[in-house]
């Protein structure tokens, strides 16, 4: 069920994905901690410089309603796509075990890393660049 809700995602905003940071939160988590809500603009800078690489970044948010995600997003100006993960079945079944945490997956799906916390337009650019040298990937 999570992978064709992530896949009909990719489909519609991303033809050649290389890599997908999907980041699990709780939209909640933004309303109230100020630290944060710093998060949501270092997401949108690294989504804007990378998305023309094949670079995909999703937000999944737990246990929130559709509403307070699309006024999430409407405050941020925020156009990586948002999903909403109701009964947080997203966090369960990628076993997460603090919020923020963003997993870097590659167009097959596989987990490659992820990282527990805060991250920033630097770090998901170090992790990008790591991942691209590590890779054998060439673009047709």
């Amino acid at each position: 069920e999570t992978e064709e809700l992530v896949s009909s995602v990719i489909e519609k905003h991303c033809k050649d994905l290389r890599y997908l940071i999907a980041n699990e939160a709780g939209a909640s988590i933004y309303s109230t901690s100020t630290v944060a809500r710093q998060e949501f603009p270092e997401l949108q800078r690294a989504y804007d410089s990378l998305r023309d690489q094949g670079f995909l970044i999703v937000g999944i948010n737990s246990g929130q309603t559709f509403d307070h995600v699309i006024g999430i997003q409407q405050e941020f100006n925020l156009s990586f796509p948002m999903l909403v993960d109701k009964e947080a079945k997203v966090a369960k079944e990628y076993q997460v075990s603090g919020l923020p945490t963003s997993f870097f997956v590659d167009a097959d799906g596989n987990i490659l890393k992820s990282e527990i916390g805060w991250v920033t337009e630097q770090r998901i650019n170090e992790i990008y660049r790591e991942l691209t040298e590590e890779s054998s990937y060439s673009p047709g």
